[in-house]
């Protein structure tokens, strides 16, 4: 009976570790805490594959992530809560959420900006806390224009013009423009049809930043000046 009750108290212990677990995933495979990977950027704005967090226990989780620029390109965290942070060096940004049982998040670290050169380079670093537990992952980025998206999907066009953002696309879908201030302030939406136009002209003058999203999934993401 003895042997019983303790085998049964082990079941239960493993049983509770798994039913609190957060990991980090890229390419949908988990990384082990304390990871260094190094990821290839194919959009001018947000990692692919992106380094998502997921939630493989069976309750509901409070968690805490923060994100640290540590060299390269400074690249906004927008993920998480809807809302952006703009970075400073070495300054970490910091997120909590809450996250269902297999639920996934991307954090959508630089999915606003567009690189200011051909190439580009950043090392950032990921922190997750949840309960008594931190995990952290190192991501080396390296972003080539050769291989951006946008080289290669000829189908679809988004840039600004005159104050207006200027679209077009092949293949009719559930499209929305969203338009941020530098702050992270969604300023303006708009949703879109096949092709047209979308003025900029009621913001003021200054700097944004605009993204397209299409089915859920977005397609487009750059900076731009309003005059």
């Amino acid at each position: 009976m003895r042997k019983f009750t303790f085998l049964a108290t082990l079941a239960f212990g493993v049983l509770g570790v798994n039913a609190q677990d957060m990991e980090f995933v890229h390419n949908d495979k988990i990384l082990e805490n304390g990871a260094e990977i190094e990821v290839t950027e194919l959009h001018n704005s947000y990692l692919s594959p992106a380094i998502m967090l997921r939630n493989t226990g069976t309750e509901v989780l409070d968690y805490e992530l923060s994100v640290t620029i540590l060299e390269g390109e400074l690249l906004p965290y927008c993920g998480v809560d809807g809302s952006c942070i703009f970075p400073k060096l070495g300054i970490p940004m910091v997120k909590s959420s809450t996250a269902g049982p297999g639920m996934e998040i991307d954090p959508q670290v630089h999915s606003l900006y567009a690189w200011t050169e051909d190439t580009g380079h950043s090392v950032v670093r990921f922190e997750l806390s949840y309960g008594d537990v931190t995990k952290t992952v190192t991501a080396e980025i390296n972003y080539d224009a050769s291989v951006s998206i946008d080289d290669v999907n000829a189908e679809k066009s988004v840039f600004v013009a005159g104050n207006q953002v200027v679209y077009s696309f092949d293949v009719p879908a559930a499209r929305q423009l969203n338009v941020y201030s530098v702050t992270g302030a969604l300023v303006k939406q708009e949703v879109l049809e096949s092709a047209g136009t979308v003025s900029l002209n009621a913001l003021g003058k200054g700097i944004y930043l605009y993204e397209v999203v299409e089915n859920g999934e977005r397609v487009a993401a750059h900076k731009c000046v309003v005059r």
